[in-house]
């Protein structure tokens, strides 16, 4: 089986105690992760061979984020070490009717101030089938964005497929430069990952569903991206909020010219954090496995519901236990 290879910052995330606020922290609880950095452990778990490329410092703070990555099993042979410093992020835990909050500390950490000539692209295409990327990368630098472009475009001449969620965060950068880059790259994919109102408002579409599951709307946004991009494949994951702790999620796989819909999940929320992640490592998993649309974003969504039971950036479970959820023959009685 081929690999798959993800490119992006891992962090060192610190969050308050239970559901405290930052004000009222005394502690941090520590984990390690990033968007792929945590599609990459979904992918190991699933028994997907998976090669994780980044830039880390040479301190013991880089060491252990790099083993928190090993130990899943991931091919890390291109990961840089270089002097400088580890990118951190900030998770408050929202409750009832007050959300999560993140403060980003990662300017200047060795990621973000890799260069294109640090990596050895063409080893890390070798024997590869998907390539993974998120929005999240190119919102760090100017450099990292030239980057994502230039090393999308060697891996389509090495025939390895995009996959692209566009994972777009407004703290990061504005809009309209995130517009310039989504119209740059987007040609180049070939799986896209989003949602409707973030595809709705980057690209500017005449959208207004009142029913954030409006299959209609779905399939506009589809068409366009398909259309205009000639992305083959478009996946939506969808999400109701009534408050930061009690969620309802779906999704939508456009294939093909037609659009499947996923099982939806009413859950109680232990951590939201890579809820997409695990979505986006799913999807991927059940193509490399061959399964239908229909199959393929089933699973996707029933491990982004696991991920939402389970504390830290990403999701600890089997391929068994994605399926179990996702073709009804789980269920969450006490396992003996």
């Amino acid at each position: 089986m081929k690999s798959v290879i993800t490119f992006g910052e891992l962090m060192l995330r610190l969050s308050p105690e239970g559901h405290l606020r930052f004000p009222q922290a005394n502690s941090f609880h520590a984990y390690y992760g990033g968007a792929e950095a945590n599609v990459a452990i979904a992918l190991a778990q699933f028994g997907i061979p998976v090669s994780y490329v980044t830039a880390l410092p040479t301190n013991d703070l880089g060491t252990a984020a790099l083993n928190a990555v090993r130990q899943f099993g991931i091919d890390t042979k291109h990961v840089v070490r270089k002097d400088g410093r580890l990118g951190v992020y900030y998770c408050e835990t929202g409750y009832s009717q007050r959300a999560s909050q993140v403060i980003y500390d990662r300017a200047n950490s060795v990621f973000a101030q890799s260069k294109p000539e640090d990596y050895d692209w063409d080893a890390i295409f070798q024997g590869a089938s998907w390539y993974y990327l998120t929005g999240i990368t190119p919102a760090l630098s100017p450099i990292l964005a030239e980057m994502v472009i230039f090393s999308a475009k060697k891996a389509k001449e090495h025939g390895v497929k995009v996959a692209f969620d566009l994972n777009y965060r407004r703290s990061l950068w504005p809009a309209g430069e995130a517009r310039k880059f989504y119209d740059t790259l987007c040609p180049l994919v070939d799986l896209c990952f989003t949602n409707l109102y973030q595809t709705k408002d980057i690209f500017g579409l005449a959208l207004d569903p009142k029913d954030p599951e409006d299959p209609e709307a779905h399939a506009v946004a589809a068409s366009y991206l398909t259309e205009h991009f000639g992305i083959s494949e478009v996946a939506f994951s969808t999400r109701r909020s009534p408050s930061a702790n009690v969620n309802t999620i779906s999704g939508y796989l456009y294939a093909n010219g037609k659009l499947s819909r996923a099982k939806t999940y009413s859950m109680d929320i232990v951590d939201r954090v890579g809820g997409g992640d695990a979505f986006g490592a799913a999807l991927l998993t059940a193509k490399e496995k061959g399964l239908s649309a229909k199959q393929a974003i089933d699973c996707a969504v029933a491990a982004s519901c696991l991920k939402h039971s389970v504390e830290g950036d990403y999701l600890v479970a089997s391929w068994d236990e994605v399926t179990a959820l996702a073709f009804g023959t789980g269920d969450t009685l006490i396992k003996r």
